[in-house]
């Protein structure tokens, strides 16, 4: 993604790198997460070929997994923090990026053409990228926080994270059928 400009600093490395993992997400795939398509297809073949069936499928199982995960990189409290919270993001960020890849696939987009690519960054990052990144760093840190202060019982901290991780994919599939209506 080359240098940063000179007025964006190192933002506009963090956007370009950001995009990247989104288009890269939902055309191919990454690690154990298999590309936007052929996830939502699957949910759809399950779903008898209703097509709003496979979209509440798709939000479900999304904010199952970002409830796991949450969970999970939540448990360390604030010794692991550094290593869990940017974990966490990446995380959020991929699986996030399939679910509304395969809701506009769903809907009937065509995750081949350039709008509905750029469509679904503006969806994933927001209009503001690296900022609402940064943001999201921040409410994350204060659940952690909070849950690290409860701590008296060990597993407060997973269930404030993992409860937070799914509200906001839950808001986030809200925006994707927004952005993406059925065609």
């Amino acid at each position: 993604m080359g240098q940063a400009s000179a007025g964006g600093g190192s933002t506009d490395v963090v956007t370009a790198k950001m995009r990247e993992l989104v288009r890269t997400v939902v055309r191919h795939g990454i690690g154990p997460l298999s590309a936007s398509r052929p996830w939502a297809e699957e949910r759809r073949q399950r779903s008898g070929g209703d097509v709003e069936a496979a979209v509440s499928t798709v939000v479900n199982e999304s904010a199952t997994a970002a409830a796991t995960t949450g969970f999970v990189t939540g448990l360390g409290g604030l010794l692991t923090l550094p290593v869990a919270l940017p974990a966490n993001v990446a995380g959020s960020l991929a699986m996030n990026a399939r679910m509304v890849g395969g809701l506009a696939h769903l809907r009937g987009h065509d995750l081949e053409d350039e709008h509905n690519l750029e469509l679904v960054e503006v969806v994933v990052l927001g209009g503001g990228g690296p900022q609402r990144l940064i943001g999201e760093l921040g409410k994350r840190s204060g659940v952690r926080l909070a849950a690290s202060v409860l701590r008296a019982v060990p597993v407060i901290g997973g269930l404030a994270n993992g409860a937070a991780d799914a509200g906001l994919t839950v808001a986030l599939s809200r925006s994707a059928l927004q952005a993406f209506p059925r065609r």
